[in-house]
């Protein structure tokens, strides 16, 4: 059920449409019984699908409701609607998130102190009662005008965790602030509260988080394997004793952290008042051993285990740690046969796509995507090492002969300093005639060398959307290596080739579909994207990113009404912040700012790593009168991330056309020609690049450029629609030549 503003439901009288979450959607409202104000927050389909979930739901609620404490927020009621939608009636509190106060700058200490004080007791008290929150974060802790600080979302982290909204119920901005243990998928207690605390307190004094990295992966490597840097670094002033408050709740070993909030909270207390704390006293010298402790702690737990958890955790005792952070290496074209580099490339990209997609089910399992590896040339196991801290490799080969494919695989062990080592390896001998089975053949040998059981439901995933035709998966195959290569225009042709051949052989043949559509995409022909994304979620009527992708097309093609529709029908189906983001795009695009900054707004709530959605979030709030200033902070983290993304792919030309534009915007000149011309080196001919780099000319001042190259991509297919409602071109489209040019046959040169 969707409230809208004015609708009465039960008693309470819709307001304001607050925000909305992974969890649900929250509305201001008006009790009109008791004549209070109230917020609703109406529960995400997702969290309480079927009978047992509802249960669950009406059971962690009443836990939740029982919790009676001023820095906890008041639960009234849970109601039902006459579809049965479930919502819980909470206390409404007039103030803002940690989340939206940090986006103005790092707290000062006093403020700080007294906040994370504030809700460490609200914690204790929670704790005390048997309640963990398992979510604490910036998002889920309320300041009010009087300064109050209030904990919401208590025990929903619980129900969000069993369901299937994400790989592990969280997002990326979630996931910055998960202990170790909870990474890993295990149990926790109320120590994982506290090492989440411990994050928010150093991201509130320093603005900047203790684990943070540009994917997933990276994040969670950190938070498993590294110290974060010692706060004084990015804050002078901080005193002594709240460095050693931090570097204690931030411990990896449960073991050494606080073992209760309330002690934490009373080590705080003192700190706030001047004096030492008292159990926070970590000697250097502890802290180097504290790992290798965990690893005899964990042997001694193992004696007694079942047979399949010792094979599972003996990765501890030698080659392969827990977590297993992997990278997927091109694979070698035994021959050097040209025909064979195709099928190669493309092994790569589907065996990693299946990794991936087991991830959901091993909270151990993070693959890198194999555009980070192409992109950052990623050709050995020490390569992958040292660009993404990875402490597994998968290498492999291809040979064809008459009848047969020869595929070798080797499964390396990163995790020592020294000269990668292998670990285990398998060949498989395809016969040509059922290719189709390859793919699952390497999967069961890859699962076998990382001791990975595959369940009934994952074999069912890695087989969903594929195909038992083999010249169709062969084909398949094949479009994905080309795709890979699509530096070289030709190889995006050829990809289309070879999805469109394949799809000849299966007609329902998904995945050809969706590579079909990217390609397109790549190639700039987004009507034909359009047909290809379609088929996929007939196919797949359940894919969130095929309705993603739809959506994109759409918007490339002005079609702006039905990219709405999909992006709301991806948000639908499970909110992820490209939808949000997507969404807030659009809303620019039909010239409704406010509501293009909080869709962005809620994007950054799950994923505030993205320039994208930093920038589309500038973009909306730069047409606001009232948020001017605010965009020019957005723009500078868009480029700040930007920049980051520079580092892995510095030939990308999309990225330094957009840094282009945030530079031109916030008046680094220099900085804005620098990029602009590079990305015009790499891809002159590229619409969408001609159309960033006339957008920075323009904002640079120099319209004559900008209009020559707003041409070009006018020329090369860049939709007209878009350029015709772009807010940054309204006094370019008044120059005379403009009409001439969006024809075609305009001379975009000054008489």
């Amino acid at each position: 059920m969707s409230p809208k503003v004015g609708q009465t439901i039960s008693h309470y009288r819709i307001l304001k449409k607050l925000g909305t979450g992974g969890m649900g959607v929250v509305y201001k409202a008006e009790d009109t019984r008791l004549k209070r104000l109230v917020a609703l927050k109406f529960l995400s389909s997702e969290l309480t699908r079927g009978e047992a979930a509802r249960k669950r739901f009406v059971r962690e609620a009443q836990t939740a409701s029982a919790l009676d404490h001023p820095n906890i927020c008041s639960i009234h009621e849970i109601e039902e609607t006459q579809d049965r939608s479930l919502f819980i009636c909470m206390a409404y509190y007039d103030g803002e998130t940690l989340r939206e106060r940090l986006r103005r700058g790092a707290v000062p200490l006093t403020e700080a102190l007294d906040i994370v004080c504030q809700v460490a007791a609200g914690l204790a008290r929670a704790h005390s009662n048997g309640v963990l929150h398992r979510d604490v974060n910036p998002a889920n802790v309320m300041v009010t005008k009087e300064d109050g600080v209030k904990i919401i979302d208590f025990g929903l982290a619980k129900l969000k965790d069993r369901s299937k909204l994400t790989r592990t119920g969280k997002t990326l901005g979630t996931i910055v602030y998960m202990s170790p243990e909870q990474a890993r998928g295990e149990e926790v207690d109320a120590r994982s509260d506290i090492f989440s605390l411990g994050v928010m307190l150093y991201e509130l004094l320093a603005n900047r988080l203790p684990f943070d990295g540009d994917h997933e992966t990276a994040v969670l490597y950190k938070i498993l394997n590294v110290n974060p840097e010692r706060l004084s670094k990015h804050k002078p002033d901080i005193p002594e004793g709240l460095q050693r408050i931090i570097n204690k709740a931030l411990q990896k070993d449960v073991s050494s952290r606080y073992q209760s909030v309330a002690e934490m909270h009373e080590d705080l207390l003192r700190v706030a008042k001047g004096l030492k704390p008292i159990r926070a006293k970590l000697p250097r010298r502890y802290l180097r051993v504290v790992i290798p402790l965990a690893i005899v702690a964990a042997i001694a737990i193992l004696v007694g285990a079942l047979p399949e958890l010792r094979d599972g955790f003996g990765r501890l005792l030698g080659a392969e740690p827990s977590p297993m952070h992997l990278v997927v290496l091109p694979f070698e074209n035994v021959g050097d046969d040209p025909a064979n580099q195709a099928f190669c490339d493309g092994l790569m990209e589907t065996i990693t796509a299946q990794l991936t997609q087991l991830e959901q089910f091993h909270g151990s399992l993070y693959v890198i995507p194999t555009s980070e590896v192409r992109l950052g040339r990623i050709a050995s196991p020490s390569e992958a090492r040292k660009m993404f801290g990875v402490n597994l490799a998968v290498t492999g080969s291809v040979q064809t002969w008459s009848d047969t494919f020869h595929v070798t695989l080797s499964l390396i062990d990163l995790v020592k300093k020294g000269a990668p080592r292998q670990l285990d390896a398998a060949i498989i001998d395809n016969p040509r005639d059922n290719i189709a089975s390859l793919q699952n053949e390497a999967m069961l040998r890859l699962a076998k060398m990382l001791k990975v059981n595959l369940l009934p439901q994952e074999q069912s995933l890695l087989a969903a959307s594929g195909t038992t035709v083999s010249a169709a998966y062969y084909l398949y195959v094949q479009g994905n290596g080309y795709l890979e290569q699509r530096q070289m225009k030709e190889n995006i042709d050829r990809a289309i080739v070879m999805f469109e051949s394949a799809i000849a052989q299966d007609s329902l043949y998904a995945l050809a579909y969706q590579g079909l559509g990217r390609a397109h995409w790549y190639a700039g022909r987004y009507a034909e994207a359009v047909a290809a994304f379609q088929k996929v979620i007939e196919l797949t009527p359940d894919n969130i990113m095929g309705y993603n992708n739809l959506g994109a097309s759409y918007f490339r093609l002005g079609r702006f009404k039905e990219a709405r529709e999909m992006f709301e029908r991806s948000i639908e189906l499970e909110p992820n912040y490209r939808a949000y983001s997507n969404l807030g795009a659009v809303h620019h695009m039909d010239g409704r700012y406010a509501e293009a900054a909080e869709m962005c707004e809620k994007a950054l709530d799950m994923n505030d790593t993205s320039y994208k959605v930093w920038v589309n979030l500038a973009n909306a709030c730069y047409w606001l009168p009232e948020k001017r200033k605010e965009s020019y902070e957005a723009y500078r983290r868009a480029a700040e991330l930007a920049e980051e993304e520079r580092k892995i792919k510095p030939r990308d030309a999309r990225v330094l056309a957009s840094l282009a534009g945030y530079y031109a915007i916030i008046g680094e000149e220099n900085l804005a020609l620098a990029r602009v011309e590079e990305a015009l080196r790499i891809e002159p001919d590229n619409a969408t690049i001609n159309y960033y780099a006339g957008h920075a000319y323009n904002q640079l001042g120099r319209r004559d450029k900008a209009l020559e190259l707003i041409a070009k991509a006018v020329a090369s297919g860049y939709p007209k629609e878009e350029i015709a409602r772009d807010p940054w071109l309204r006094e370019l489209r008044m120059d005379k030549r403009f009409p001439g040019m969006m024809e075609g046959n305009g001379d975009t040169s000054e008489e």
